[in-house]
């Protein structure tokens, strides 16, 4: 007896994903936190209309939470996003930590943007709104000074 495999397999392979939520799917799996993953939820689609949004990424020795790249009119603008969960940015180490890592990423021509956890607990939507603002003002600022 041949096996055939369950219609819904076959029928899987014809249908057309849209390309953006391919990318949403890959790129979801590298978060770490609940607080990360709210954020990617909300702000994958308004961030992603600015500039490349992107996940966890590298900068030098660091990890970011999230970057914003490739703004359409201002290449040379570059955005980090850090999300600061009780648990690891609760001592006064932590805080000189972030502080010179903030300094750091600065240097190496970053704007930095900061939230804590619980600004992302009690409004998510309206921190990926503040993100955006504050990235068209970066972008403006960007736009008159070249």
């Amino acid at each position: 007896m041949i096996k055939t495999p369950p219609p819904w397999k076959f029928i899987k392979q014809f249908i057309k994903r849209d390309p953006d939520q391919i990318r949403y799917d890959r790129l979801v799996e590298r978060l770490e936190s609940p607080i990360e993953i709210a954020f990617w939820a909300n702000g994958y689609k308004p961030l992603s209309a600015l500039g490349q949004f992107a996940p966890q990424t590298k900068i030098g020795e660091y990890r970011v939470d999230f970057t914003l790249t490739n703004i359409p009119g201002v290449p040379q603008l570059k955005v980090v996003i850090e999300l600061d969960g009780y648990n690891y940015h609760r001592t006064a180490e932590q805080f000189a930590t972030d502080t010179s890592r903030n300094r750091a990423l600065q240097i190496a021509g970053w704007q930095v943007i900061r939230f804590t956890g619980a600004e992302i607990n009690g409004d998510v939507r309206g921190c990926v709104r503040e993100t955006a603002d504050l990235v068209r003002g970066f972008r403006e600022l960007f736009r008159r000074l070249r």
